[in-house]
Order: structure tokens, then sequence, then C-alpha cells
């Protein structure tokens, strides 16, 4: 019960305002990139049989790129994902047009 209105508590405190709450969770999706890179940089020496070293290299290594650069800008990075989100949008709602 006071977990949940913890919850309210918050989710107010950020509707209030919303600048902060986008740039919180997109340092927040950064760190959980630069996590993943190191997981699957991590990963290669246990896939080193496999002979994919290639592939957990050069993921790890984008996903750790990605998360620094998300961390560096995150006004921008926001910018750009609801850019990229409108955009697949439209092209879904294209495709559904079109097929029907």
């Amino acid at each position: 019960m006071a977990f949940g209105l913890l919850l309210v508590l918050f989710s107010l405190i950020l509707l209030g305002n919303l600048v902060v709450a986008t740039v919180a969770s997109v340092v927040f999706f950064g760190a959980m990139l630069i996590v993943a890179g190191v997981v699957h940089l991590s990963q290669l020496f246990y896939n080193r049989s496999t002979g994919h070293v290639a592939f957990w290299v050069i993921s790890g290594l984008l996903y750790v790129l990605a998360g620094i650069l998300l961390m560096r800008n995150p006004v921008l990075a926001s910018s750009l994902f609801t850019i990229i989100v409108g955009i697949s949008l439209a092209v879904a709602g294209a495709f559904v047009f079109t097929s029907a």
C-alpha cells in the first residue's frame, strides 16, 4: 500500500516537470546500454569457441558507445528518439493503410 502511494506521488511530481523526467529516463537508458555493452563484451570470453567473436565485440562496443552518447547529450537523444518513434509509427501506419 505504501509503495503504491509512493509511486503515485513520484508520478505526480514527474508529470509536473516533464523535461526532468525525460532527461532522467534518457540518462537511465544510457546507463542500461553501457551495462549491456559490458555484458556483451564479457560474453566474448565465454563464447569464443562458437566463432561469433566479431559479433560480441562489435555489438558490445556499439552498446557502450550508444550509452555514452545518450548520457553526454540527453536532450538531443530524447529528440532523436521522438523523431525515430514518429517515423516508425508513420511507416507502420502506411503499411496498414496500404494493406487494407
